[in-house]
C-alpha cells in the first residue's frame, strides 16, 4: 500500500516538472488544464493500484477465515487441524518440553441429540494393532458439537521412553482430560538405535458418523542389526503405523446411540 502511494506521489512530482518545461511553449491555461488531467489520470490510476492490492489481500484474509468457518455437511464430523493449539505451545515449548503435542478441530454444528464422542488410540507393534483403548464414557451430546481435542506426550523419570499422554477434549461448556502413563516402544528392542517421528492429519476431512478417524500418529523405527534403520510415510496414518516397528495413533469419532438409530430407521420406513 505505502509502495503504491509513494509511486503515484513520484509519478506526480514528474508531470507537474514536465508541465513546468511546456509553459513556454503552450498557453498558461492549457498548461494548468493538461496538468490536472495527468494529475487526475496519475490519482485515478494510484486509487486503482490500492483498490487491487486491498482486495487481493482480502481475498487473502477471506481463505484463512474460510478455513476457520468451515462447517460439516449433514452426518458428518468435519475434522481440522488446530492451529491456534499449536501456535500457542510453541511459546512455552521449552517449559513443557513435550515429545509431542497436537490438537485438532472438531464440529459438527448441526442438531447432535443422540450422538456421542468417543476417543482413544491403538498400539501396533510389528505392522498389527495389538491393543485398543477407548473412552469408557463418551461424551454425551446435546446441542453442536465445537470444541479441540488435544493430545500431548512428555517424558517421566529417567528414560525417554517413560511417558505421560493427556489427551483433552475441550468445548464452550468446559472441558474432559485423562492422563495415562505408559512405556513407549518394543521393550525387546529398546537398546537398539532408532528414530522417533510423529505426523497429524494436515487438511480438513469430514468423517461419516459410526467410524473412527485416525487423527495423530507416533512411530518409532528400530535397527534391525544390519546398521541401518529403514523409514517409511504411508499413505495414511495407520498405514504408518503398520510399516513402522511400533506406533500409537490416536483416533476420534462421531457415533449415533441406539436408541437415535431405532428413531432415524422408523422415520425412514415411515417415508
Amino acid at each position: 500500500m505505502k509502495n503504491v502511494k509513494v509511486i503515484g506521489f513520484i509519478c506526480i512530482i514528474s508531470l507537474l516538472f514536465i508541465s513546468m518545461v511546456w509553459a513556454d511553449r503552450a498557453p498558461l491555461d492549457n498548461v494548468k488544464d493538461a496538468t490536472s488531467k495527468l494529475v487526475d489520470d496519475v490519482k485515478d490510476a494510484t486509487e486503482d493500484a490500492t483498490e487491487d492490492a486491498t482486495e487481493s489481500k482480502s481475498t487473502n484474509d477471506w481463505s484463512d477465515a474460510d478455513r476457520e468457518e468451515l462447517k460439516p455437511i449433514q452426518g458428518k464430523m468435519l475434522i481440522a487441524p488446530a492451529t491456534d493449539f499449536t501456535e500457542d505451545l510453541k511459546k512455552f515449548e521449552p517449559h513443557l518440553n513435550f515429545l509431542f503435542a497436537e490438537g485438532m478441530t472438531v464440529r459438527y454444528l448441526e442438531n447432535t441429540e443422540g450422538l456421542t464422542l468417543q476417543y482413544g488410540y491403538d498400539i501396533w507393534q510389528d505392522g498389527q494393532s495389538s491393543s485398543q483403548e477407548l473412552t469408557t464414557e463418551p461424551l454425551q451430546l446435546n446441542e453442536v458439537l465445537d470444541g479441540e481435542y488435544t493430545v500431548t506426550m512428555k517424558s517421566i523419570g529417567e528414560s525417554e521412553d517413560k511417558v505421560e499422554i493427556t489427551t483433552v477434549f475441550r468445548d464452550n461448556s468446559g472441558y474432559g482430560a485423562s492422563t495415562i502413563p505408559m512405556e513407549l516402544g518394543n521393550a525387546e528392542k529398546k537398546d537398539n538405535d532408532h528414530i522417533k517421528t510423529y505426523r497429524s492429519v494436515e487438511e480438513p476431512i469430514y468423517v461419516p458418523f459410526g467410524q473412527y478417524e485416525a487423527v495423530m500418529g507416533y512411530y518409532i523405527y528400530y535397527d534391525d542389526g544390519s546398521g541401518y534403520i529403514e523409514f517409511s510415510r504411508g499413505e495414511d496414518l495407520e498405514q504408518q503405523a503398520a510399516e513402522a516397528d511400533w506406533a500409537i495413533v490416536f483416533k476420534i469419532g462421531l457415533f449415533v446411540e441406539e436408541w437415535k438409530q431405532e428413531e432415524i430407521k422408523l422415520e425412514t420406513e415411515a417415508q
